[in-house]
């Protein structure tokens, strides 16, 4: 499933990043957990996402996307508070400057 979302989430349509979007989205909710986990649903959103991602979609030509991207952020930090506040902080005036 994580290979098809970083398919998704590199497509040149809105439609294929929504929808990474809502995938990783439910792979949070039902199969993340900061206690127990598999590595590569850890790496997959705290480097893969988080790294390569965000920054890129938060400027995403789309609206639906970039609406989108808050809820799966607001979803990585819930899953996971402390790693998520560190690392979103760092979005802090990226996501500031382009309030529309």
């Amino acid at each position: 499933m994580i290979d098809v979302l970083k398919l998704m989430f590199n497509s040149t349509r809105w439609e294929d990043r929504y929808g990474a979007i809502n995938g990783s989205i439910l792979l949070l909710k039902y199969f993340y957990s900061p206690e127990e986990n598999e590595p590569t649903i850890k790496y997959f959103f705290w480097n893969t996402i988080r790294s390569e991602q965000i920054s890129k979609l938060l400027i995403d030509g789309e609206f639906r996307v970039r609406n989108q991207l808050g809820l799966m952020m607001k979803e990585m930090i819930a899953k996971d508070p402390q790693k998520g506040a560190t690392h979103f902080q760092a979005f802090h005036d990226m996501i500031l400057s382009n309030i529309e």
